[in-house]
Protein backbone atom coordinates (compact mmCIF):
# COMPACT_ATOMS: atom_id res chain seq x y z
CA UNK A 1 0.00 0.00 0.00
CA UNK A 2 1.22 3.17 -0.89
CA UNK A 3 0.82 6.73 1.36
CA UNK A 4 1.06 10.22 0.65
CA UNK A 5 1.49 12.93 3.61
CA UNK A 6 -0.34 16.21 2.55
CA UNK A 7 1.80 18.99 4.38
CA UNK A 8 0.78 22.56 4.04
CA UNK A 9 1.41 24.72 0.51
CA UNK A 10 4.87 25.55 -0.15
CA UNK A 11 5.31 29.43 -0.53
CA UNK A 12 5.04 30.62 -3.93
CA UNK A 13 7.80 32.46 -5.99
CA UNK A 14 7.57 34.72 -8.89
CA UNK A 15 10.37 36.11 -11.18
CA UNK A 16 9.88 39.94 -11.56
CA UNK A 17 11.92 41.95 -14.56
CA UNK A 18 11.92 45.49 -16.05
CA UNK A 19 13.15 45.37 -19.39
CA UNK A 20 14.19 48.66 -19.08
CA UNK A 21 14.09 51.67 -17.13
CA UNK A 22 15.20 55.54 -16.37
CA UNK A 23 17.73 56.23 -13.48
CA UNK A 24 14.28 58.14 -11.68
CA UNK A 25 12.19 54.93 -12.41
CA UNK A 26 14.55 52.32 -11.05
CA UNK A 27 15.42 55.00 -7.96
CA UNK A 28 12.27 53.90 -6.77
CA UNK A 29 12.65 50.14 -6.78
CA UNK A 30 16.22 50.13 -5.37
CA UNK A 31 14.68 52.58 -2.56
CA UNK A 32 12.10 50.39 -1.74
CA UNK A 33 14.55 47.36 -1.88
CA UNK A 34 16.99 48.92 0.96
CA UNK A 35 14.39 50.12 3.10
CA UNK A 36 13.37 53.65 2.09
CA UNK A 37 9.60 53.11 2.71
CA UNK A 38 10.34 50.96 5.77
CA UNK A 39 11.08 46.92 5.86
CA UNK A 40 10.04 44.25 4.39
CA UNK A 41 7.36 42.37 3.98
CA UNK A 42 5.26 43.35 1.28
CA UNK A 43 2.23 43.19 -0.62
CA UNK A 44 2.97 42.00 -4.29
CA UNK A 45 -0.23 43.08 -6.48
CA UNK A 46 0.76 41.07 -9.68
CA UNK A 47 -0.96 41.99 -13.01
CA UNK A 48 -2.57 38.62 -13.50
CA UNK A 49 -4.43 38.77 -9.68
CA UNK A 50 -5.67 42.33 -10.53
CA UNK A 51 -8.37 40.67 -12.86
CA UNK A 52 -8.59 37.56 -11.70
CA UNK A 53 -8.47 37.63 -7.96
CA UNK A 54 -6.83 39.57 -5.31
CA UNK A 55 -7.78 37.48 -2.25
CA UNK A 56 -5.05 35.24 -0.95
CA UNK A 57 -5.88 31.85 -2.17
CA UNK A 58 -7.09 30.33 0.90
CA UNK A 59 -9.50 32.95 1.17
CA UNK A 60 -10.79 33.19 -2.50
CA UNK A 61 -12.07 29.49 -1.58
CA UNK A 62 -13.19 29.69 1.62
CA UNK A 63 -10.94 27.28 3.83
CA UNK A 64 -11.07 27.07 7.47
CA UNK A 65 -9.68 30.14 9.24
CA UNK A 66 -9.16 32.18 5.50
CA UNK A 67 -12.84 34.06 6.71
CA UNK A 68 -14.22 36.02 9.87
CA UNK A 69 -17.74 35.72 11.10
CA UNK A 70 -20.45 34.13 12.78
CA UNK A 71 -20.69 31.39 10.51
CA UNK A 72 -19.59 27.94 9.87
CA UNK A 73 -17.66 25.82 7.61
CA UNK A 74 -20.89 24.21 5.40
CA UNK A 75 -19.06 21.80 2.99
CA UNK A 76 -20.10 20.87 -0.59
CA UNK A 77 -22.22 22.80 -2.48
CA UNK A 78 -23.40 23.40 -5.44
CA UNK A 79 -23.38 26.64 -7.85
CA UNK A 80 -24.80 28.36 -10.60
CA UNK A 81 -22.70 26.41 -13.75
CA UNK A 82 -22.27 23.22 -12.22
CA UNK A 83 -19.33 23.25 -10.12
CA UNK A 84 -19.19 21.92 -6.61
CA UNK A 85 -16.66 23.70 -4.47
CA UNK A 86 -16.06 21.38 -1.28
CA UNK A 87 -15.93 24.76 1.12
CA UNK A 88 -18.13 27.25 1.82
CA UNK A 89 -20.03 29.02 4.90
CA UNK A 90 -23.22 28.02 6.82
CA UNK A 91 -24.97 30.85 8.92
CA UNK A 92 -28.49 30.58 9.82
CA UNK A 93 -28.65 34.34 10.84
CA UNK A 94 -27.18 35.28 7.52
CA UNK A 95 -24.60 37.18 10.17
CA UNK A 96 -21.93 38.99 8.70
CA UNK A 97 -18.98 36.52 6.10
CA UNK A 98 -15.58 39.26 6.06
CA UNK A 99 -12.59 38.59 4.00
CA UNK A 100 -9.13 39.70 4.39
CA UNK A 101 -8.43 43.25 2.95
CA UNK A 102 -6.92 43.46 -0.59
CA UNK A 103 -4.93 46.18 -1.88
CA UNK A 104 -6.71 49.37 -3.95
CA UNK A 105 -5.68 52.53 -6.08
CA UNK A 106 -7.98 55.23 -5.50
CA UNK A 107 -9.74 55.74 -9.00
CA UNK A 108 -9.19 52.43 -10.02
CA UNK A 109 -12.88 50.49 -10.51
CA UNK A 110 -12.97 47.47 -7.70
CA UNK A 111 -15.78 44.58 -8.16
CA UNK A 112 -16.75 41.93 -5.14
CA UNK A 113 -18.23 38.91 -5.86
CA UNK A 114 -19.31 35.54 -3.88
CA UNK A 115 -22.13 32.66 -5.21
CA UNK A 116 -24.37 33.07 -2.19
CA UNK A 117 -28.56 33.66 -1.23
CA UNK A 118 -30.39 33.75 1.87
CA UNK A 119 -34.16 33.67 2.52
CA UNK A 120 -34.61 37.57 2.75
CA UNK A 121 -31.72 38.46 0.13
CA UNK A 122 -28.22 38.89 0.48
CA UNK A 123 -25.94 42.31 0.44
CA UNK A 124 -22.34 42.51 -1.06
CA UNK A 125 -20.60 45.48 0.14
CA UNK A 126 -16.85 46.68 -0.60
CA UNK A 127 -15.60 48.81 2.64
CA UNK A 128 -12.98 51.24 1.16
CA UNK A 129 -10.57 52.12 3.86
CA UNK A 130 -7.05 54.33 4.56
CA UNK A 131 -3.95 53.65 5.68
CA UNK A 132 -4.72 53.54 9.46
CA UNK A 133 -8.27 51.19 8.68
CA UNK A 134 -10.68 54.06 8.53
CA UNK A 135 -13.50 53.17 6.15
CA UNK A 136 -13.41 55.97 3.93
CA UNK A 137 -16.95 55.08 1.61
CA UNK A 138 -18.58 52.25 0.81
CA UNK A 139 -20.43 50.23 -2.50
CA UNK A 140 -22.89 48.19 -1.53
CA UNK A 141 -25.22 46.04 -3.81
CA UNK A 142 -28.86 44.17 -2.14
CA UNK A 143 -29.35 40.39 -4.17
CA UNK A 144 -33.07 39.24 -4.26
CA UNK A 145 -33.86 36.19 -1.86
CA UNK A 146 -33.33 32.65 -3.61
CA UNK A 147 -33.81 29.51 -1.33
CA UNK A 148 -33.15 25.85 -2.68
CA UNK A 149 -31.41 25.14 -5.89
CA UNK A 150 -27.73 26.26 -6.93
CA UNK A 151 -26.01 28.95 -5.61
CA UNK A 152 -26.32 32.01 -7.33
CA UNK A 153 -23.44 34.34 -8.02
CA UNK A 154 -23.91 38.86 -6.67
CA UNK A 155 -21.75 41.37 -7.11
CA UNK A 156 -20.95 44.99 -6.48
CA UNK A 157 -18.89 47.27 -8.24
CA UNK A 158 -17.47 50.67 -6.39
CA UNK A 159 -14.19 53.07 -6.98
CA UNK A 160 -12.49 53.73 -4.71
CA UNK A 161 -12.05 57.35 -3.11
CA UNK A 162 -8.63 59.66 -2.68
CA UNK A 163 -6.34 58.24 -0.47
CA UNK A 164 -7.89 54.49 -0.24
CA UNK A 165 -5.11 51.62 0.38
CA UNK A 166 -7.21 48.78 0.40
CA UNK A 167 -10.62 46.84 0.29
CA UNK A 168 -13.07 45.02 2.26
CA UNK A 169 -15.57 42.40 0.79
CA UNK A 170 -18.27 41.57 3.48
CA UNK A 171 -21.50 39.55 3.18
CA UNK A 172 -24.51 40.00 4.96
CA UNK A 173 -27.92 38.56 5.02
CA UNK A 174 -26.04 35.04 2.91
CA UNK A 175 -27.11 31.44 4.41
CA UNK A 176 -24.58 30.12 2.41
CA UNK A 177 -21.91 31.54 0.37
CA UNK A 178 -18.65 30.37 -1.43
CA UNK A 179 -16.20 31.12 -3.60
CA UNK A 180 -15.78 34.91 -3.22
CA UNK A 181 -13.27 37.02 -5.35
CA UNK A 182 -12.38 40.60 -5.57
CA UNK A 183 -10.56 42.48 -9.02
CA UNK A 184 -9.52 45.61 -9.82
CA UNK A 185 -12.44 45.68 -12.57
CA UNK A 186 -15.59 47.79 -13.66
CA UNK A 187 -17.11 44.51 -14.27
CA UNK A 188 -17.63 40.78 -12.74
CA UNK A 189 -14.82 38.56 -14.02
CA UNK A 190 -14.86 34.83 -14.16
CA UNK A 191 -14.03 33.41 -11.04
CA UNK A 192 -10.31 32.28 -10.33
CA UNK A 193 -8.27 30.52 -7.16
CA UNK A 194 -6.79 34.08 -5.63
CA UNK A 195 -3.27 35.05 -6.82
CA UNK A 196 -3.17 37.42 -3.78
CA UNK A 197 0.16 37.69 -2.06
CA UNK A 198 0.12 39.84 1.44
CA UNK A 199 3.20 38.90 2.78
CA UNK A 200 6.26 38.84 0.16
CA UNK A 201 10.14 39.48 0.51
CA UNK A 202 12.84 40.13 -2.53
CA UNK A 203 15.72 38.31 -3.04
CA UNK A 204 18.65 38.52 -5.84
CA UNK A 205 18.34 41.99 -7.32
CA UNK A 206 20.71 42.37 -9.76
CA UNK A 207 20.90 45.63 -12.53
CA UNK A 208 22.22 45.72 -16.09
CA UNK A 209 22.94 48.66 -17.49
CA UNK A 210 21.86 49.68 -20.85
CA UNK A 211 22.88 53.53 -21.58
CA UNK A 212 25.06 55.50 -20.02
CA UNK A 213 25.60 58.99 -21.70
CA UNK A 214 26.98 61.18 -19.97
CA UNK A 215 26.01 64.50 -21.94
CA UNK A 216 22.21 62.72 -23.19
CA UNK A 217 19.99 62.06 -19.54
CA UNK A 218 17.46 60.10 -22.24
CA UNK A 219 20.07 57.97 -23.39
CA UNK A 220 20.92 56.58 -19.77
CA UNK A 221 18.65 53.40 -19.00
CA UNK A 222 19.30 49.59 -17.69
CA UNK A 223 17.06 46.69 -16.41
CA UNK A 224 16.85 44.97 -13.11
CA UNK A 225 15.17 41.56 -12.55
CA UNK A 226 14.49 40.18 -8.71
CA UNK A 227 12.75 37.17 -7.07
CA UNK A 228 9.31 37.83 -4.58
CA UNK A 229 9.46 35.22 -2.29
CA UNK A 230 6.06 34.34 -0.70
CA UNK A 231 5.93 34.42 3.46
CA UNK A 232 4.17 32.19 5.39
CA UNK A 233 0.94 30.98 3.86
CA UNK A 234 -2.25 32.93 2.16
Amino acid sequence: MQKAQHGRRAPRAWQVGIGTATPAELGQLMGLMHGLYGPPPWVYVGPWAQVTNLLPPAASMLLPGSWSGAGVSGGTVTLEGGTRPSYSVLSDTGAELRLPAVPVVAGVPVTGSVWGAGSSGCSIHLDFRNATGATLSTASASHAAAVGGPLPRRSVTGTPPAESVDAVLRVTGALRAAQPAVTWTPDMAAWAAGGGAPKVVARGLSEAVQLAVRDEAYLRRSSASFVLEEVGNA
